[in-house]
């Protein structure tokens, strides 16, 4: 099967192949260089490139095939427990969320996303004719490709950054992303009030703003 590519746009770019192929070591025994590239459909001097490059970034682990047989011994390759630094983010995110569970989690999420508004903010409170323009903007900005619903007051999140997680910290992932539209309504409309319903339909989260 063709390798897969799951960090890049260009599947041919050596940056997304190395990537798939680390993904595909992952929970594997290790491989011979033939193996790999049998499994991927690869030719096995593309695999032995890739693999040199993730053994140099400490990524992947050489060792040599213990054999009872004559013939020169193969190398074989595993992962290491180095993380891809998306992967470290995503480690980084579930501690803290578990963490703020313990300390009050919910009010702490919304006030630690109030803290989050006050680093997006696309522009001064004086250029904003509509606190929703802005509210769209900061949403846009941090990747959750908002929708604004004919009320002009409803916003369609249909893609969240941090969708497993959220499922699992629920209170605190999305207090945190309330918290992040209410400090968007503080600075740029005083008295408004935002609400939040998580997961109100199959992947779509729902966020209203309540004028003053």
């Amino acid at each position: 099967m063709p390798i897969p590519s799951q960090h890049a746009t260009n599947p041919r770019a050596p940056g997304a192949r190395r990537a798939a192929l680390l993904a595909f070591l992952r929970g594997r025994e290790p491989l011979g260089v033939e193996s790999i590239a049998r499994e991927l459909d690869l030719h096995p001097n593309t695999v032995r490139g890739h693999l040199e490059v993730l053994v140099r970034e400490g990524k992947v682990e050489r060792t040599t095939e213990r054999r009872g047989t004559r013939g020169r011994p193969r190398d074989l390759f595993t992962a290491t427990e180095v993380y891809e630094p998306e992967e470290s983010y995503a480690r980084l995110a579930a501690v803290l969320a578990a963490q703020l569970e313990t300390l009050g989690g919910h009010g702490e999420a919304i006030a630690a996303g109030r803290r989050w508004a006050s680093w997006e903010a696309c522009a001064p409170a004086a250029d904003v004719p509509e606190a929703i323009d802005e509210v769209l903007a900061v949403l846009r900005r941090t990747g959750f490709a908002p929708e604004l619903a004919d009320d002009d007051a409803t916003i369609l999140l249909r893609r969240c950054p941090f969708g497993p997680l959220a499922r699992e910290h629920t209170d605190v992932v999305c207090g945190a992303h309330l918290g992040l539209i209410q400090g968007t309504l503080d600075r740029v409309r005083p008295g408004a009030r935002a609400e939040l319903v998580p997961f109100a339909a199959p992947h779509t989260c729902v966020a209203r703003v309540v004028e003053p």
